[in-house]
């Protein structure tokens, strides 16, 4: 009964770290079934004893890592995410199981807990444990929403096959000295010391190969960040240039029109030519100041690139971000594909109106971020609002709409997000509603 209780316990403790961490980013419902399934086939092989005790542990490791890989093809994070919660579970099992047996429970010698445990006592020191990790993987989630740990670990070093592979040998070694040092009829202090300290260095390692990472990272936006300025300045000069010849050229104009005192003439250049130049660089000026606003680099890459497009199409194009923007909950690689959807989207729709206009406004308050992407449609085009964010679901035919769906899918399985749709007879808006940051 101790050896059920204590790997329920494991699997327990790393079904609620993985929920914490990333549920439908790091886990599905459906890794749920695939736990449940494979532990009654390691429980039963462990009944007609075809799989030693000892071995349990390693298979769990490896079912955590298996499901991990599916769902984020990341090495590193694969390896580092079951290697930190093995390590603290066995540190906390020090804590607990450890501790009482130096107060005088006595030694099994052969199997999970290794202790002969009174059953009240086992659920006590088991909660304890599953509190431990749940306590560091709450943490670990404040991480990723302050440097967005996650997104490094998974695109940063997606393929650190090396340093897996030094992990993976570490915890191989401090798991084997843990086990030892109990498996005998007496307890063997010296393993049990070399153990803890096994394990605490491989976090440490871990720790400092994050810490590493996000420094980079980091590093990385920053000299993003400056390319980007580098060209915004570059797009300045470009304009002042431009703004230069053609203040000669329009001076050339009115002059030629005041010489021959055709005022008719002058009036109608004024209002038709000048007048919308001036709007149009108002425009521009605008979008461009507000980009300035989006603090967080990817995001300011894909608007950048979107809004720019968007202009090439002949789109009239305004962006308004009236404060700075510097973190958002969801994860970036979720909130970039949303964008790109949704400014996608807008702009294959406003380039078949009449008047193509495409309008994006991100605002936010104490909680929230809000986005808005409101273009012009064809009049009257037919758009089945209950139906678009179905996959397949298209007006250019079948098997094309499948982006509004994985949108959809994105926001369903990020907590707190929303989104809601309006349609008029020439206009389409779709609201994405976000948790801020820290």
């Amino acid at each position: 009964m101790s050896f059920v209780i204590g790997s329920l316990s494991v699997v327990l403790s790393m079904l609620f770290f993985l929920i914490f961490l990333g549920w439908r980013h790091l886990i599905y419902p459906r890794d749920l079934l695939i736990f449940a399934g494979l532990f009654l086939v390691e429980y039963l092989l462990y009944l007609i004893q075809l799989l030693p005790p000892v071995f349990f542990s390693y298979m769990t490791f490896t079912i955590m890592f298996i499901i991990l890989y599916k769902n984020t093809k990341a090495v590193f994070l694969a390896i580092a995410f079951p290697a930190v919660y093995y390590a603290l579970s066995i540190l906390s099992w020090h804590l607990t199981f450890g501790l009482a047996h130096s107060l005088g429970v006595p030694s099994t010698g052969d199997r999970y807990p290794y202790f002969s445990v009174a059953l009240p006592l086992q659920l006590i020191l088991v909660v304890s444990v599953i509190l431990f990790v749940l306590l560091i993987a709450i943490l670990l989630k404040y991480l990723d929403l302050r440097w967005q740990l996650f997104h490094v670990l998974i695109h940063d070093m997606r393929t650190s096959p090396v340093i897996a592979v030094f992990i993976l040998i570490s915890m191989l070694i401090a798991n084997s000295l843990h086990v030892n040092a109990y498996r005998g009829q007496t307890d063997n202090l010296t393993l049990s010391i070399l153990s803890i300290i096994s394990y605490s260095l491989v976090l440490v390692f871990i720790i400092v190969v994050t810490i590493q990472a996000i420094k980079s990272a980091a590093k990385t936006a920053k000299i993003k960040q400056a390319q980007l300025y580098s060209e915004q300045l570059e797009r300045v000069n470009t304009d002042v240039q431009a703004f230069q010849h053609d203040y000669r050229s329009i001076l050339m104009s009115l002059s030629s029109f005041i010489e021959n005192e055709d005022w008719q003439n002058l009036k109608t250049f004024f209002y038709e030519e000048l007048a919308q130049t001036a709007d149009t660089d108002a425009t521009s000026d605008t979008l461009h100041k507000d980009l300035n606003n989006i603090q967080l680099v990817p995001l300011y890459s894909v608007l950048q690139t979107k809004l720019a497009q968007s202009e090439n199409y002949g789109i009239v194009t305004r962006f308004y971000a009236p404060t700075p923007v510097y973190s958002v909950t969801m994860p970036m690689i979720d909130l970039i594909r949303c964008v790109s959807i949704l400014m996608d989207n807008a702009c294959e729709a406003a380039q078949k109106a009449t008047e193509p206009t495409l309008t994006v406004t991100l605002t936010q308050d104490d909680e929230k971020l809000y986005l808005q992407v409101e273009n012009t449609i064809a009049a009257n085009q037919p758009l089945d609002i209950k139906q678009m964010m179905t996959n397949g679901y298209s007006t250019k035919g079948t098997n094309r709409g499948k982006g509004l769906a994985n949108l959809a899918k994105i926001v369903k399985r990020t907590p707190d997000a929303d989104y809601s749709l309006t349609k008029t007879d020439n206009t389409f808006t779709l609201y994405l509603e976000l948790v801020r940051g820290n």
